[in-house]
């Protein structure tokens, strides 16, 4: 179980990313494309968070953390993540 706070940010992060479940003996894994070059770890932690389940998981998620995207009226951009199991 997560018993603390989790918020971290990797900047430039690998391209494939991975989590081990150890309740499924699962890997879920992440891969990152071109518009996402950075990842996120984190979780809702206590009982400030939005989720009352926030002991049972965290979330890896992939971002443009360092560069953020800015848009102007009319623009657009796809950003986007593959995720698998195992």
């Amino acid at each position: 179980p997560v018993d603390r706070a989790v918020d971290r940010m990797y900047y430039g992060a690998k391209d494939e990313l991975a989590i081990f479940d150890f309740s499924s003996l699962r890997m879920v894994k992440l891969k990152k494309t071109p518009t996402m070059p950075d990842a996120t770890v984190w979780n809702p932690y206590g009982a400030e968070g939005c989720d009352p389940g926030w002991r049972q998981f965290v979330c890896l998620e992939t971002a443009a953390l360092e560069s953020p995207v800015s848009l102007k009226p009319g623009e657009s951009w796809t950003g986007a993540q593959l995720l698998a199991t195992e």
